[in-house]
């Protein structure tokens, strides 16, 4: 099984595992020292969400610069190269006397479809020189950081035809530095870095990053189109970055994987050679699709102090100790809280959808996978929906005999990590089984759609599956779980979350309606969340089961979406009214109508007569589109007394309401309200009504 399913720990159910703890591990907290070796002084903060596999306690520890000679047992790294206190530049220790090594620079590198740019949190130039950086590392306190951007080259038809991940080179944002520093012809020098052990970092990013190792010429020459990297998976969600979303780990020379246009073959240069001719290091950021974005954020860098020639064995399928392993000793501990079934489920999700792109090839070819539009869409979406990997082994007071080292040099797994890994690997297995046939089922019922839609062009749409219609789903067509708000309005902000759906019944005024779902809500991230849903109906869809009870007037349900929500929780309204409108492809047994919801503020002004527009019930889907003109006040509106009538009419809510409000708007209400009883409704797509 992949080594990445072992590398993965969610944190939200660790917490709650029996045996686990969240405890501080990290080291002295005396004020900083000089670092002699380096000529540099730091301090280092927490080791508070460190991950890495193959300790006694389950992460690495990272202990003070001040400590490096005379470390105390156990520390792993020390952040020496690079961390908060540490000026312009990666201190690497391996200058050649020209004083410009671990410079930070980058680079931007485009493809035929996308644009990469990067968005400092201060001001960045292009040029190697040390004070390039220098006001981005004093905005982000002594860190690199900012977002990578990918956008389209133009808004024609290719902004929807992306090649398939894999196929063809992605666009990219290349960050990275130098061992040695430049030569006198303007070269990168290159060093000798076997002695370090490997590379240990310090992150946050709310996408993949690639940590990949530079050669000299010779090397890169032998190695073709492979490199040595390894992957930092993602600690945020959006960019929403919080001190938990730290992330700490540590890799041997022998963690680095070989990885080019042929993934399995032997390495014409083998790690072990290769860094012995180290020029750089980069972390790299790839686009595969418009509108793409990844916040990053590099803290800490530093050598792999205590790897002592460790092997990578968490991939390896090891045999069990038994009476041929004479003398085993104990190189390895696990903590079985961080092998719950919970974790399993999700890494056989993550796990699924390496299946499915495996049998997408295998179905339709290498070529053909790369224009298929609808294998497009399954490998998109399952990407955007790839639960996050929170790799945060805890440390726990039981940890139990993991890998175990024969007399004879050879590695065995303990009779107690077999048999948890054998229940975990199952759970995994079944649960990528069954997310693959989802994945794939898609692909089955796009190539159906699209075969069968006469003049119908799956090229138009982004996600094709399922509903392609003419037009009015630009905002979202049923096959994903957000709205895609912030791509239709001007100078979206980094920190909300734009376009999230909700639900809601009318139980706050005495009413005991609700929806009956066809799956049950929730994910590993929300209880409420509508994904399981949208991933069954190919959009929402449900029965509205409506009951009167104490109510004073009809009963009522509604699904929606937010415009917007910072990142605490608190909705913000956003100025919409270059959409035109909204248009809505849905089918209701009942009347429903599009509602305009300003919160509770102008609400209340309103005295909750909220701008709506009534639609039409229907068996069959139907589109319909409305200017935010005739979106109106309901006429009850006038014998409300909570409300000033003068300024409802002098402030231009009683002309105009749908105008107004379409330049604050909160969120957006589809209400199906009506005599007791049951309703079935479907919500297929959600567009802007632009000319």
């Amino acid at each position: 099984m992949n080594k990445n399913l072992y590398m993965a720990c969610v944190g939200a159910f660790l917490l709650a595992a029996l045996g686990c703890s969240d405890g501080d591990i990290s080291g002295s907290s005396e004020d900083p020292n000089v670092l002699t070796a380096l000529g540099s002084s730091s301090s280092v903060l927490d080791n508070s969400s460190s991950s890495f596999w193959g300790y006694p306690d389950g992460q690495p520890r990272l202990c003070r610069v001040s400590e490096m000679e005379n470390a105390p047992a156990g520390c792993d790294w020390f952040a020496e190269m690079w961390n908060p206190e540490s000026g312009n530049r990666v201190h690497t220790g391996f200058d050649n006397g020209t004083n410009t090594s671990g410079i930070w620079y980058w680079k931007l590198d485009t493809n035929e479809l996308l644009i990469p740019s990067v968005q400092w949190v201060g001001t960045a130039q292009q040029g190697y020189d040390s004070l390039a950086m220098s006001n981005v590392i004093e905005r982000c306190g002594g860190s690199i950081c900012g977002a990578s951007h990918f956008n389209a080259i133009d808004d024609g038809e290719n902004r929807f035809n992306y090649e398939f991940v894999g196929t063809e080179k992605p666009a990219s944002v290349d960050i990275a530095f130098s061992m040695a520093g430049k030569n006198a012809s303007g070269r990168f020098d290159e060093v000798d870095v076997s002695g370090l052990g490997g590379f240990c970092v310090g992150y946050e990013s709310s996408g993949l990053i690639t940590m990949y190792l530079d050669f000299n010429d010779s090397v890169n020459a032998l190695l073709d189109t492979m490199t040595y990297k390894v992957i930092l998976d993602r600690t945020t969600i959006n960019g929403k970055s919080k001190a938990s979303d730290y992330r700490e780990e540590c890799f041997a020379w022998a963690d680095f994987s070989r990885y080019g246009s042929v993934l399995v073959h032997e390495a014409a240069v083998s790690i072990e050679d290769a860094i012995k001719h180290l020029v750089g290091v980069h972390f790299k950021m790839d686009g595969y699709y418009n509108k793409s974005a990844i916040t990053f954020k590099i803290v800490r860098f530093g050598r792999f102090a205590n790897a002592n020639g460790r092997k990578a064995l968490d991939g390896e399928n090891l045999p069990t100790v038994d009476g041929s392993c004479v003398s085993p000793a104990v190189v390895e501990n696990f903590c079985e809280c961080n092998y719950v079934d919970s974790g399993a489920v999700i890494d056989g999700l993550r796990l699924g959808h390496s299946y499915a792109v495996e049998e997408a090839k295998a179905n339709w070819g290498e070529d053909l996978s790369a224009r298929n539009n609808c294998v497009n869409m399954m490998w998109m979406r399952s990407t955007l929906e790839m639960p996050l990997m929170t790799a945060k082994n805890l440390p726990c007071d039981n940890a139990q005999p993991k890998i175990m080292q024969c007399a004879d040099g050879s590695y065995r797994f303990s009779q107690e990590f077999a048999s948890v890994k054998s229940r975990y690997d199952a759970i995994a297995e079944e649960n990528a089984l069954a997310r693959k046939r989802v994945l794939l089922d898609r692909v089955d019922s796009c190539l159906n759609l699209s075969s069968s839609s006469a003049g119908a062009s799956s090229s138009s749409y982004f996600f094709p599956c399922c509903t392609a219609f003419a037009g009015g789903n630009d905002l979202w067509n049923g096959e994903t779980a957000f709205v895609d708000v912030e791509d239709f309005i001007e100078s979206p902000r980094n920190d909300v979350e734009y376009g999230y759906f909700f639900w809601g019944t009318d139980s706050a005024d005495g009413g005991t309606s609700t929806i009956r779902w066809p799956v049950k809500l929730g994910n590993v991230f929300s209880a409420e969340s509508m994904d399981p849903v949208i991933d069954y109906c190919g959009g929402l869809c449900g029965t509205a089961v409506l009951n009167h009870d104490s109510l004073p007037y009809n009963p009522f349900v509604t699904v929606g979406f937010w415009l917007g929500k910072e990142y605490m929780g608190e909705p913000i309204s956003v100025d919409v009214s270059s959409w035109g409108g909204l248009c809505i492809s849905y089918s209701s047994e009942v009347s429903p109508a599009l509602e305009l919801d300003l919160g509770d503020s102008l609400n209340a002004l309103l005295g909750w007569a909220l701008p709506f527009a009534s639609l039409p019930k229907s068996v069959g889907v139907v589109e319909k589109c409305i200017k935010w003109s005739n979106f109106k006040l309901p006429s009850w509106v006038k014998s409300l007394t909570a409300v000033d009538q003068d300024w409802l009419e002098v402030s231009g809510w009683l002309d105009s309401a749908g105008v107004m409000a379409s330049k604050q708007l909160v969120k957006v209400n589809i209400k199906m309200q009506a005599s007791p009883g049951e309703y079935d409704f479907s919500i297929r797509a959600i567009g802007t009504n632009r000319q």
